[in-house]
């Protein structure tokens, strides 16, 4: 990531007394809050926000810039992921160009290694780099590497089987979601799994285990009788490791041979919170065990001996759907479907359940199952002829873009998140606005930049002002062809012809002029802060910023994210040392609680070092209204104190991380 070094010229500002008057004035009329409550948390730190002194070359960052090194005379083409407790986060594609590939991420601090998956036509080879002792460049030579999987050319098979209880029987190709029908169903079913080996899919239906054949495309019924349930049950899995079905409801799971129909062994569920009913199982090819239902997804783990699976909550909380299906991809990530007559496919990270919307069909879906290859480095054709196969191509029919590269991964969200009282102390809640985003860097077949698409989201607005958002990018505005997308109704900025701000040195991109205009009130004194009112959904804003030609390897993504206070557009807000705009109030700087240095680069500080906003690399479930955040995250003052290089994952739902009675969940 680049980063803005053209901090403020010196000069003399004088401070007219009717000018000190009206700021005055403004502040205090400001958005007050009531004094904050102690709500006794239970972990509570050695050191209180407040009193704990923060290194003053720290800027509370919880992103890590690294460069990827790698020697490569056969030019492979690399899925590069994040790791953390050992799930797979996809962060990008690139390609090794003349022999090197030469990459610079930026990528969220709490990874603990990365992967780099190589493929060429007939191998794919996976180095694993561990993100410790501050090494953050990464080589290697995969000219001498000769540990990969060779792989035979074929057409890879990457589908869902999608069954009903009306009978709809068809397979979903999970490279462009196009459906294709099958005979219908001998009965109707919420309940299937497939059988990779025999080519098989099974079916219930109260009494009845039905099987489709794949090769001879017939029913027929199954010799798993009588039903260990006698009732019906929503959730099947395939266990390609013993051979046998795992069918469950509720907490109770039966483990069957399908071939002789006998139950082999009955296990309970441990840790399934608020509601065990509906969804399904999946059981991909990395050996993780997964189940998702009403409350959320979990990671299974199934027992040594004795019969109690442990369930472990992957999502912070109950899913905004109900879910009645869980299949997975070739990548292992995962896919549900949502219990309505129109059913959503959601695209699930299994490292904490967050998802997106991927395709919404005309008919209710009640259970997946899926089938993968074994391939892992298979072209079958270029469609867009930029010489990327496509299935290793991100945009297989777009010529100008080859590969994506996500802030913070392909599935997540990060958050910046303010307190608008500078330069008075606030409450330090962090909930005044907070707005999720997602950045995708869309690059060629040669890794150069051609356009950047972000996407904002409000998610809390926990005050009275009305506050606008922006940001910057550190690259001549020459290089910017147009910029779209956004919310402007309010008429407070001036933007040019390829949509910048007007007045700015810098490339400034204003994202929405007041949050109220981008999430509605649905009740209470602000939106989203108190658990006792109704969540506010905020609009999904998409910003795609095009630029007049490629743009040689370097990690460019949207930084300097700011805040303007109330419809004053001079009174920013920005991250510890974010450099104010051009057309930020320089006098500001040093009132009240401020102790922003200009001429040392210092702004947006207390005298503690404290700041007035963060960027977290993920969904940041943040404190309720008038919880400070080191009451509701135990160990956020030891991450600062020790400048980030303790307590990296602060923010995760990690054992004793946080008291999640304080925060908001939902």
């Amino acid at each position: 990531m680049l980063h803005l070094f053209d901090h403020l010229s010196n000069r003399k500002v004088v401070l007219y007394y009717f000018l000190f008057s009206l700021t005055m004035l403004f502040l205090a009329s400001s958005c007050t809050k009531e004094e904050l409550v102690d709500p006794n948390a239970t972990a509570a730190p050695q050191e209180e926000l407040g009193e704990a002194q923060f290194p003053a070359g720290f800027n509370f960052s919880t992103y890590n810039d690294v460069t990827l090194d790698f020697s490569d005379a056969q030019m492979g083409i690399y899925r590069l992921y994040g790791i953390y407790n050992n799930h797979r986060e996809l962060i990008g594609t690139a390609r090794a160009e003349g022999g090197r590939l030469l990459h610079q991420m930026t990528i969220p601090l709490h990874y603990t290694a990365l992967e780099a998956e190589r493929y060429t036509r007939t191998q794919m080879d996976v180095v694993r780099f561990n993100l410790d002792g501050g090494v953050r460049t990464f080589s290697h030579d995969y000219n001498v590497y000769r540990k990969g999987q060779t792989v035979a050319p074929a057409n890879p098979t990457n589908v869902l089987y999608a069954v009903n209880s009306q009978k709809d029987f068809f397979t979903i190709d999970l490279n462009d979601f196009s459906t294709n029908d099958l005979p219908d169903l001998v009965a109707g079913t919420i309940a299937c799994a497939v059988d990779t080996v025999a080519d098989k899919v099974y079916y219930h239906n109260k009494p009845n285990m039905y099987v489709y054949d794949i090769a001879t495309a017939t029913h027929s019924v199954s010799n798993v009788n009588p039903n260990p349930f006698n009732s019906d049950y929503p959730r099947m899995e395939y266990d390609h490791n013993s051979g046998h079905l795992f069918i469950s409801n509720g907490t109770t799971v039966h483990e069957v041979d399908p071939i002789s129909g006998n139950t082999v062994k009955t296990y309970s569920i441990s840790g399934i919170v608020n509601n065990a009913n509906g969804g399904d199982l999946a059981f991909p090819p990395n050996g993780k065990r997964y189940l998702a239902c009403f409350s959320g997804l979990y990671e299974l783990t199934f027992p040594t001996s004795g019969n109690v699976i442990t369930a472990s909550r992957l999502s912070a909380e109950n899913m905004p759907y109900q879910l009645t299906s869980l299949g997975y991809d070739r990548n292992s990530f995962l896919y549900a479907c949502t219990n309505e007559g129109n059913s959503k496919l959601l695209k699930m990270d299994p490292a904490d359940g967050s998802f997106q919307i991927v395709k919404t069909f005309p008919m209710t879906i009640n259970d997946l199952g899926s089938v993968v290859s074994n391939g892992n480095s298979i072209c079958s054709g270029d469609q867009d002829n930029d010489g990327i196969c496509d299935e290793l191509d991100d945009h297989p029919t777009d010529p100008e873009v080859a590969f994506d590269e996500f802030t913070p991964s392909e599935l997540g969200f990060g958050s910046m998140a303010f307190e608008d009282m500078w330069p008075g102390e606030g409450d330090y809640d962090f909930n005044d606005l907070v707005v999720g985003y997602r950045y995708v860097q869309m690059r060629n077949a040669a890794n150069e930049l051609v356009r950047l698409e972000a996407k904002f989201v409000v998610r809390a607005v926990g005050a009275s002002y009305s506050n606008g958002f922006g940001f910057q990018l550190a690259i001549d505005p020459a290089l910017i062809a147009s910029v779209t997308g956004g919310n402007h109704s309010r008429g407070l900025t001036g933007r040019d012809a390829k949509g910048l701000e007007i007045g700015q040195s810098i490339p400034t991109i204003i994202v929405f002029e007041s949050a109220f205009d981008v999430i509605p009130h649905s009740g209470g004194a602000y939106i989203n802060t108190d658990p006792n009112y109704p969540v506010s959904v905020g609009d999904t804003l998409n910003i795609v910023i095009q630029f007049t030609e490629p743009i040689a390897d370097l990690s460019i993504t949207p930084e300097n994210g700011f805040i303007f206070v109330d419809g004053q557009r001079g009174h920013e807000i920005h991250m510890a040392d974010g450099t104010p705009s051009s057309l930020a109030d320089l006098q500001l700087f040093g009132m009240q609680d401020d102790n922003s240095n200009p001429a040392q680069g210092r702004y947006y500080r207390d005298a503690n070092n404290v700041p007035w906003a963060l960027d977290v690399a993920h969904t940041f479930r943040y404190p309720q209204e008038k919880v400070r955040i080191d009451q509701a995250y135990n160990h956020f003052v030891q991450w600062g104190m020790a400048s980030g290089e303790q307590y990296k994952d602060w923010y995760k739902d990690n054992s004793g991380y946080r008291n999640e009675n304080l925060l908001i969940l939902q």
